[in-house]
């Protein structure tokens, strides 16, 4: 059994993702900003989602230790976790979306197949970071299934290689129920379970050896610019840098904060789904009413991100406290 301050430096590894993802969120939707920040976006989108897939991975194989679930038991949990706050927060959200579509600059309309797509296929749904929700459900089901067959290292390893085959396949068959998205992410949530079953420890402790490595990544990032396949390779020799460098950086702090699993901030997950509608709204005041430019536009919807939901979920816990009913926590797969 990992202790609790390895445990720990998951928490922040996964609070760092969160963060990272936000920010990703809070570029100006029109308005236009430095191209220097516009080459810091496209770096980030290389490896934040990466690293909450590699948690994800991590995270199962530190819970199958202990945890004997049959696989309807496993299945049907990440059902209410993920499956039903995708479709019943994309369903509430549904009519309000077309219906603002001109101010959001939204292509949702009322035509059938576009409301079926935007159910079934993730990337064209109501919340646009939704599609990682069935994307993780599948990715997690996959995952069970597999560990099932092998637990071994040499197994997972093994998967992660053909993963990493797979993840250069794309089409838009594939986009139904968000399979593109499962192939292009599934070597990372592998990556977790291996360095999960190797009693991934390797700790750095000099500052300098991390630097290098970002600075590795970065020169990845300003070097290979061109090629579809190069710029996935280059892509995922990113994502395994950043991964390494973050998890690397909150293992040296894991023992100095008072984050534990059940804290506020640690809610990941439901700060993840409430940011964006957040952001949204708060983008759209910003942007389009007070015409706000990128300075004001960027740090505004990127403290929104963490704020809002973190109030949203304090509220949300008083108010349940007070009525006794935990409704708005099975929406949000709590």
């Amino acid at each position: 059994m990992k202790s609790p301050v390895e445990l720990k430096y998951i928490t922040l590894a996964q609070i760092i993702g969160c963060c990272l993802v936000i920010l990703g969120h809070s570029f100006p939707f029109v308005t236009p900003y430095p191209c220097v920040l516009m080459e810091g976006c496209r770096f980030l989108y290389a490896f934040h989602m990466p690293l909450f897939v590699w948690c994800s991975g991590f995270l199962f194989a530190h819970t199958m230790q202990t945890e004997r679930k049959t696989f309807v038991q496993y299945a049907s949990q990440r059902v209410v976790k993920l499956l039903v706050p995708y479709f019943l927060i994309s369903l509430i959200g549904l009519v309000p979306k077309i219906l603002a579509s001109s101010v959001l600059n939204d292509t949702l309309n009322m035509d059938a197949m576009a409301i079926v797509r935007a159910f079934l296929v993730p990337r064209e749904g109501v919340w646009g970071h939704f599609w990682f929700l069935p994307m993780i459900y599948l990715i997690g089901v996959i995952g069970y299934l597999l560990d099932k067959i092998s637990k071994k290292v040499s197994t997972w390893i093994a998967v992660t290689l053909v993963a990493f085959a797979l993840s250069f396949f794309k089409s838009d068959v594939l986009g139904w129920f968000g399979v593109n998205d499962v192939l292009l992410y599934f070597m990372y949530y592998s990556m977790g379970v291996v360095s999960d079953r190797m009693a991934f420890n390797m700790k750095l402790c000099n500052w300098m050896y991390l630097v290098g490595v970002v600075l590795m990544a970065l020169a990845l990032f300003f070097t290979i610019t061109s090629g579809v396949g190069m710029i996935h390779c280059r892509n995922t020799v990113i994502a395994i840098l950043m991964i390494f460098a973050i998890v690397q950086l909150c293992r040296m702090y894991a023992d100095k904060t008072t984050i534990q699993r059940k804290s506020l901030i640690a809610q990941t997950y439901q700060i993840f789904i409430l940011s964006w509608p957040c952001q949204l709204v708060v983008g759209v005041v910003v942007e389009r009413i007070l015409h706000m430019n990128w300075t004001v536009f960027i740090p505004v919807v990127f403290v929104t991100g963490i704020v809002m939901p973190l109030i949203l979920l304090k509220l949300m816990d008083w108010l349940e406290e007070k009525i006794d009913v935990r409704y708005m926590s099975f929406i949000l797969g709590r």
